[in-house]
This record gives C-alpha cells, sequence and structure tokens, in this order.
C-alpha cells in the first residue's frame, strides 16, 4: 500500500507534534524496548554458552592429562620401593646394592643405611653409603648393575681409588669406589586386620 504525498506529510507532522509533546525525547515502541532486551540477553547467553564450552574442552584437557599421569604413576610406581617404614625401604635398597656386587664380583663393606622417619610422608627419599672393592671390570659391572636395577635409584656420590697391588702376578689391580646411592619410597604402613 502505497502513501500519498499529502498523507505523508500529514504522517510526519504527527510524528513531530509526538516528539514535541513527548518533550523532545524520541518515542520508542515497547516492542522496541522489548527486542534491544532481547538482544543484550541474547549476547550475553552467547557469551556464557562460549564460555561453558571452553571449560568443557578445558576439563576434557584436564581428564587426558590425569589419564596420562596416573598411567606414568603406574608404571613408575613399580620402581619405587615399598615398605611399612623408612627403615625398612633403606633396608631393601642396600640389598639391591648387595645383589649388584655379588652377581659383579664386588665386595661391599662399610655399609651405612640413611632415612628419615621423623616426618609421616607418602613418598620419601632413602639412600645407602657403601665402600665397594673389585677390579676395574667388577666395579664397571656394578655400576652397570645399578642403573638397569629393578627399582629406580641415583648415584649421588663416586670416589674412586686405587688400592695398594698385592704382589701375586697376574693378580689385577684392585679399586675401591665410595658411593652414595639414593632411592625412593612408597610407605604404606600396615595395618592390623581384625580376627
Amino acid at each position: 500500500m502505497s502513501l500519498s504525498r499529502r498523507d505523508r506529510r500529514a504522517l510526519v507532522a504527527g510524528t513531530a507534534a509526538v516528539a514535541l509533546i513527548g518533550g523532545g525525547r524520541p518515542v520508542v515502541s515497547s516492542g522496541a524496548r522489548w527486542s534491544a532486551s532481547t538482544r543484550e540477553e541474547v549476547a550475553m547467553l552467547t557469551t556464557q554458552v562460549a564460555n561453558e564450552a571452553a571449560s568443557i574442552r578445558g576439563a576434557s584437557v584436564a581428564r587426558d592429562s590425569l589419564v596420562a599421569r596416573r598411567i606414568r604413576l603406574a608404571a613408575l610406581d613399580t620402581a619405587l620401593f615399598e615398605a611399612a617404614t623408612p627403615g625398612l625401604a633403606a633396608a631393601m635398597l642396600a640389598e639391591q646394592l648387595a645383589d649388584a656386587a655379588q652377581s659383579s664380583k664386588a665386595q661391599m663393606s662399610n655399609l651405612q643405611l640413611r632415612s628419615d622417619s621423623s616426618r609421616a610422608k607418602i613418598f620419601v627419599p632413602v639412600a645407602v653409603q657403601a665402600s665397594v672393592t673389585g677390579d676395574w671390570s667388577a666395579i664397571g659391572r656394578f655400576l652397570t648393575q645399578l642403573e638397569t636395577g629393578r627399582k629406580l635409584v641415583a648415584l649421588r656420590e663416586l670416589t674412586l681409588s686405587s688400592l695398594p697391588s698385592s704382589s701375586a702376578p697376574g693378580q689385577r689391580p684392585s679399586v675401591r669406589a665410595d658411593i652414595l646411592v639414593d632411592g625412593l619410597a612408597k610407605i604404606e604402613p600396615m595395618r592390623a586386620t581384625g580376627p
């Protein structure tokens, strides 16, 4: 439907009159106000949905990271010394060193166990200080045994010194290795079982 020229002039004059009556403020219909508030609400809800979607993506990344960490922990769990007390864990470390010395044809002496039982923690460091004697190849095999042992250990100190050779012909020169070896223990106190 098209408006005549006269009707258009009347519409413009009427709109101007309504604007003047309203104090010069533009008159906005309730429909236009509803539309503006709806747009604001839609914009706010869109932002909230985007934030929630980002949060969900972050949760899946965190879940994947947690799964990966659990797998790594399970793999490392077998490399830790498990005992009821730190002292028992240090004794287990000393046993691993003794086994390595025996299989490499070296002798171990001056054994000192170190553990901290003053704090109740799940994971505690333990250490063993010892002297290992043998020829060069025996000391090399001993150190290889430590590196490839069933439990994860760290060689913190190593001092090599040559021992005086005996007068026996064909005997290889002896070496003493003073070592400090660390390990990590998982302490799980024994629980009393009921009858």
